[in-house]
């Protein structure tokens, strides 16, 4: 028994090792600036838009625990394998909006979020919302 243990135990960790960097992910992100509006009327709008989806908002606040982070903060989760995040960008009043999905079963659905991110929104904010693709909100979409 001791000479088949170890190669069993080697055998056994490689393929947890190999499962771990197979795992499947996808995420999208978005910038956006919104004019005109406070930090916690944006966060409940990007909630309504995303209760439509059926995520929930984890964070309590508007900003991250102890102040560490400047500028809007708030997470949200759908299960154990999605999660939301909308955080203040490299520019002031910048913020993005990003999503990641571990679920295989729900491929597309960080695409998604950020699509219904981005039409309620624009929907409820008008011309005060425009989207971007980068972190300083230059080059708008």
């Amino acid at each position: 028994m001791r000479s088949v243990l170890p190669p069993l135990l080697v055998a056994i960790f490689g393929v947890a090792v190999a499962d771990e960097t197979q795992r499947w992910m996808e995420s999208s992100m978005v910038f956006v600036t919104v004019a005109h509006a406070s930090d916690s009327d944006i966060i409940a709008e990007v909630d309504v838009a995303l209760s439509s989806l059926t995520f929930h908002r984890e964070t309590t606040g508007t900003r991250y625990p102890g102040d560490l982070v400047p500028g809007i903060f708030a997470t949200y989760a759908l299960g154990n394998l999605t999660k939301g995040l909308l955080v203040q960008a490299s520019a002031p009043g910048c913020m993005v909006f990003s999503v990641s999905n571990y679920g295989r079963d729900t491929a597309g659905l960080s695409s998604t979020a950020v699509a219904a991110f981005k039409s309620h929104l624009k929907d409820h904010f008008g011309k005060d919302a425009k989207f971007y693709s980068d972190d300083r909100c230059r080059n708008a979409l």
